[in-house]
């Protein structure tokens, strides 16, 4: 008779997985276990080797390797289900394609490719989004928002309450592709926390929650 751990253990022996979405016309997103000698133990989700790819016009134009930790479908988000791979055109097969990855330590995040003419030419790293683009500042372009990393909060012994700088990051969707709004993410790193420090995240100082205004609603 299996066991819990035995039982799972051949679950996860047996995930297969062709994950594949197209974000624009030619290009793919793709998630693919790698096959596995039946001799292979896998006891947990780091032990399943996925290759993850971009292709055009079915030509594989980035390739890289995670695993079953950073990449289970059934666990993401649904908002980030649905919102991820997110592509943003710049030009004839050019643009900026985002992916939701996970950082150590669990720490939720975008990985942004550049694509231009059709190759991968620079990667980096941004916030994830959990909502659709809005206009949230009423002028023409719309922006995605999102944190680099998780805030903590505290009460002291007097009851109030506190917590570390994390200013939230707006971007801007423009034809040239994603831009920081400083101004609307210092506008609102003011409104939330008293005072603006910059746009990276910091444990020190630490700042006293600032009450929002009766009938204020932050953006």
């Amino acid at each position: 008779m299996a066991t819990p751990d035995t039982a799972a253990t051949t679950s996860l022996q047996t995930i297969q997985f062709d994950d594949t979405t197209q974000v624009a016309p030619g290009l793919v997103v793709r998630y693919k276990t790698v096959p596995r000698a039946d001799t292979v133990v896998v006891r947990d989700p780091g032990d399943i080797p996925i290759a993850f790819t971009i292709e055009h016009q079915h030509k594989v134009i980035y390739r890289d390797k995670t695993d079953g930790y950073s990449y289970n479908d059934a666990d993401r988000e649904p908002a980030v289900r649905k919102l991820y791979p997110l592509w943003v055109p710049t030009g004839r097969d050019s643009g900026e394609l985002l992916i939701d990855i996970i950082s150590p330590p669990n720490t939720e995040l975008s990985r942004r490719f550049f694509i231009r003419n059709a190759s991968v030419v620079k990667l980096d790293t941004i916030p994830l989004f959990h909502e659709p683009a809005k206009n949230l500042d009423r002028d023409k372009w719309l922006e995605l928002a999102g944190y680099s990393t998780f805030g903590e909060e505290w009460s002291d012994e007097q009851g109030r309450q506190w917590q570390t700088y994390n200013p939230k990051l707006y971007y801007e969707i423009r034809p040239t592709g994603l831009m920081l709004d400083s101004a609307l993410t210092k506008q609102q790193a003011i409104s939330q926390y008293g005072v603006f420090r910059g746009f990276t995240a910091s444990d020190e100082p630490v700042i006293r929650i600032k009450k929002p205004e009766q009938g204020a609603s932050p953006i």
